[in-house]
């Protein structure tokens, strides 16, 4: 199965938002539909949405009900590294000839957290660096889209008070997309 998530409609007859599609590899066959699908739950072997499926009942009326689904990462995608490059820096969008060139490796991770600075449990995915421990975070994070090799997040960066400056959380955006094995032929 593949995964495709974008802004469409959904089942193409209401209003347009973020829908979530899973189709036969290879084909444009559509087997499962989610409205408005959120991310609760990220790693390097898969990731879990959770939205409205609709289907039609025995009347012919349309019925949405709750849906979580778990997908796991396909060969070589739940193994390889990612890389991931920031779409927005303070708020601010990167020209996109940049985005690719200025990846970190690594990957994401994305869990339900009490954030002390929001009062409130939320989303956060956390880069992780396998050579350092370093952290960079996005709160209140969401798939804003993803394709067959790569996916968006989107949330809340967090700068912290420096000097005169406060602290601030800007709008951010990262474009993560994985980074295959090199076969030993390849160059």
């Amino acid at each position: 199965m593949e995964l495709i998530v974008r802004t469409g409609t959904d089942q193409g007859m209401r209003q347009l938002g973020k829908v979530a599609r899973i189709y036969e590899v290879g084909t444009r066959r559509l087997m499962a539909e989610l409205e408005n699908p959120r991310l609760v739950w990220l790693r390097r072997s898969g990731l879990v949405l959770t939205g409205i499926e609709r289907h039609q009942n025995e009347h012919k009326q349309l019925v949405g009900c709750s849906q979580t689904w778990a997908c796991k990462f396909a060969p070589p995608y739940d193994v390889c590294e990612m890389r991931i490059a920031e779409r927005l820096v303070k708020g601010i969008k990167v020209a996109s000839r940049y985005v690719r060139e200025k990846g970190w490796e690594g990957h994401v991770v994305l869990n339900q957290e009490y954030v002390p600075e929001l009062g409130r449990h939320a989303a956060v995915a956390s880069y992780i660096s396998g050579s350092t421990a370093y952290r960079r975070c996005l709160l209140d994070a969401d798939l804003q889209w993803m394709s067959e090799d790569r996916f968006s997040l989107g949330g809340l960066h967090r700068v912290l008070a420096h000097g005169r400056e406060p602290e601030v959380a800007y709008d951010g955006s990262w474009l993560c997309f994985f980074n295959p094995p090199r076969h030993q032929g390849d160059r």
